[in-house]
C-alpha cells in the first residue's frame, strides 16, 4: 500500500454524459462524500435507537482558481443532462479513481484581497464507483 501527496490529484469532467471528459484546470482541491443513509427502525421496547443501512450517497465538491480558458464546469452546470465525472486522488496511481455521472453546480466568487475562486459541486446521477 502506497501513500501519495494530494498535489497530483485531478478532476476530469465532461459537459454531458455523451461527451469526453477533459481535465478541469486550476482546481486546487476536491472531495467526495459517500455517506450511507441510516434508516430509523426503532421499535417499542428497544433500549436505544436502532438503524438499518440504506443506500450510499455520492456528492462531490471541487474548488480552485478561475481560469478563463476552461469553461467545462460552467458548461456542465448548464447542461440539461448529467455529466461524466472522474475524480483521481493522485495521477501517480492513474488506475484508481471515482467515476460516474453527476448533476453539476458551479459558482464563482471574487474578492478585492484574493484570487477569483471557482467551485463546483454536485450529486450522483448514476451509481458512483471506485475503480481500484
Amino acid at each position: 500500500m502506497a501513500r501519495y501527496s494530494g498535489r497530483k490529484g485531478a478532476v476530469y469532467m465532461a459537459t454531458s454524459a455523451e461527451s469526453a471528459a477533459v481535465p478541469v484546470v486550476s482546481l486546487t482541491s476536491w472531495s467526495i462524500d459517500r455517506s450511507t443513509e441510516k434508516l430509523d427502525t426503532t421499535a417499542f421496547g428497544d433500549t436505544s435507537k436502532v438503524y438499518v443501512q440504506g443506500l450510499p450517497d455520492a456528492q462531490f465538491q471541487g474548488e480552485g482558481c478561475w481560469d478563463d480558458t476552461d469553461t467545462t464546469p460552467y458548461t456542465s452546470s448548464t447542461s440539461a443532462g448529467a455529466a461524466k465525472l472522474y475524480l483521481y486522488p493522485s495521477l501517480d496511481a492513474p488506475s484508481k479513481y471515482f467515476y460516474g455521472t453527476a448533476w453539476v453546480d458551479f459558482s464563482v466568487s471574487t474578492s478585492v484581497n484574493d484570487a477569483v475562486k471557482v467551485s463546483c459541486k454536485g450529486a450522483a446521477a448514476t451509481s458512483f464507483t471506485f475503480n481500484g
